[in-house]
């Protein structure tokens, strides 16, 4: 399997550099704000599902899982863009229910998208820093993502099991020295649990698991 470097040079042979950064797009109401981004060269741009339509010529990888409807994905793609099914890879990381020591229901993957995309990204591109937008799990009455009313996956799980498969994420990538970063505005409610930042700046604005467990940071989750 390719990874990190070696992945991006198969797909986008204009690349020179080593994946370091990724940002990661989620259907968020925050992910709107990319529109007004200069993102720079050495990021790579992953988005799922819809999310590819805030930054339709910046995106990189558009992470989709098997029902995406062919109707959502962009019409054509660019040099630098591809289509990335995750199914697959769940089946093929996941045999026998665990991966890498540990197992798949500890670790979210195959449970919502933003789960599977992220640990796609940490096994083929193994970056330095994954960034979030948009990623939130904030749904909130009435219009609940940027395109309008979703049904987003993340509601078919009670927030303590979301929570602790942030809080996996959270201390497998602690442990490896992966930098977390959500670039949605600071105090917007959130269940990351991964400090804020300002995009593109890789230096955090302040420790969220200062703040995380506070009843004001939890999303109202409504059917």
């Amino acid at each position: 399997m390719l990874k990190g470097s070696a992945l991006i040079m198969a797909h986008y042979p204009y690349f020179e550099v080593n994946v370091k950064k990724v940002l990661l797009i989620g259907s968020g109401q925050t992910a709107t704000l990319a529109r007004e981004w200069s993102i720079p060269d050495d990021w790579i741009v992953c988005c799922i599902h819809n999310a590819w339509k805030v930054v339709p010529n910046r995106f990189n990888i558009l992470l989709h899982a098997m029902d995406f409807p062919d109707e959502r994905k962009p019409k054509q793609l660019g040099l630098n863009q591809k289509l990335q099914q995750t199914l697959d890879w769940v089946r093929q990381s996941f045999a026998d229910d665990r991966h890498g020591g540990f197992y798949r229901n500890h670790c979210g993957y195959g449970k919502t998208m933003f789960f599977s995309s992220f640990w796609w990204i940490m096994e083929n591109l193994q970056p330095d820093v994954i960034g979030f937008l948009g990623c939130d799990m904030h749904y909130p009455r009435g219009d609940n993502t940027f395109y309008g009313k979703g049904n987003p996956d993340p509601l078919q799980y009670p927030i303590k099991s979301l929570l602790h498969w942030l809080g996996f994420i959270d201390g497998f990538c602690v442990r490896d020295d992966v930098m977390l970063i959500n670039y949605s505005p600071y105090g917007s409610p959130t269940l990351l649990p991964f400090s804020n930042g300002i995009f593109p700046e890789v230096k955090p604005i302040e420790r969220a698991r200062e703040h995380r467990c506070q009843g004001e940071y939890w999303p109202e989750i409504t059917v």
